[in-house]
């Protein structure tokens, strides 16, 4: 499956009230005139080979918002945006059982048939509030998608964000420090996954 495939497959739709879809994500509101969004960052892993079972692709997001009821509308419109993404290729979206983590957490497998004749894409969304930040964790791949977001989810439950100012991602190298450490790390990750990218979005 061409990595180009997947990358199109699960922009996740920025988590802001009433779900509407940013071009460019702000880092501080003062900066970029966006309200209600403190920062908003991403980070991606992948795996070197395709895989036939389980993700080739993992991306968790992070969004500080300024209020805990902002947070919770931004979670629900994001998951929207994402269902109707994937609908509006073609696929299918269900809703999943998910462990208690957070003030309120979601959990969607959405299928899509892949780009090999007959292949199917498996996609799975787990995101979660903790008071006014929300974390998302994305998956692609064939297979079931969730229990591995799970098991991140579960290795990072309760990280915060430190009191350092947010720092531009430097190229091959993995962010640290503010928002960077609620992202899971390369420890959270399973087997055979490498870090590609942190962004600022």
């Amino acid at each position: 499956m061409p990595r180009w495939a997947v990358l199109g497959l699960v922009a996740l739709v920025l988590l802001v009230p009433g779900g509407a879809a940013q071009t460019a994500v702000p880092t501080l509101e003062l900066i970029t005139g966006r309200p209600h969004i403190v920062a908003y960052v991403s980070r991606i892993f992948v795996t070197p080979t395709e895989r036939l079972i389980g993700p080739s692709y993992i991306e968790a997001q992070a969004v500080l918002a300024d209020d805990p009821n902002r947070a919770s509308a931004g979670l629900q419109g994001g998951v929207n945006g994402y269902r109707r993404g994937i609908e509006a290729k073609g696929g299918s979206v269900r809703d999943a059982s998910a462990p208690r983590i957070g003030d309120e957490r979601i959990a969607i497998v959405g299928e899509q048939l892949g780009t090999d004749a007959g292949s199917e894409l498996q996609h799975g969304l787990f995101t979660w509030r903790d008071d006014k930040l929300v974390i998302s964790l994305i998956a692609v791949g064939y297979g079931e998608q969730l229990p591995p977001l799970f098991a991140i989810a579960r290795a990072i439950e309760g990280r915060q964000p430190g009191s350092e100012s947010l720092t531009t991602p430097v190229p091959d190298e993995m962010s640290s420090g503010g928002i960077w450490d609620v992202l899971p790390t390369l420890d959270d990750m399973p087997e055979g996954f490498v870090f590609d990218k942190d962004e600022i979005r």
